[in-house]
């Protein structure tokens, strides 16, 4: 799941890549460079991660919107 600092969330987004540092997503929602996001993973991680969007392109064909993010704390960074 995505949630948008808008508090939007789309329960269709999916991870493409992901990283340490960073994922490549597929969402429904409208994003914009420098927007704040939380990456909610499916399974054990019940909180979101806090991500910055870094680039957006959007798939007018299929209404798709593919974005990349960059995590804002990477998980050998917490404590």
């Amino acid at each position: 799941m995505l949630k948008a600092h808008n508090s939007k969330a789309d329960d269709s987004a999916m991870t493409v890549d992901i990283s340490q540092h960073g994922a490549k997503v597929r969402t429904k929602l409208t994003l914009v460079s420098g927007e704040r996001v939380g990456v909610v993973l499916k399974g054990e991680f019940p909180d979101a991660i806090p991500a910055r969007v870094v680039w957006v392109r959007e798939h007018e064909s299929d209404h798709w919107t593919f974005a990349g993010l960059k995590f804002l704390n990477t998980f050998g960074a917490r404590k």
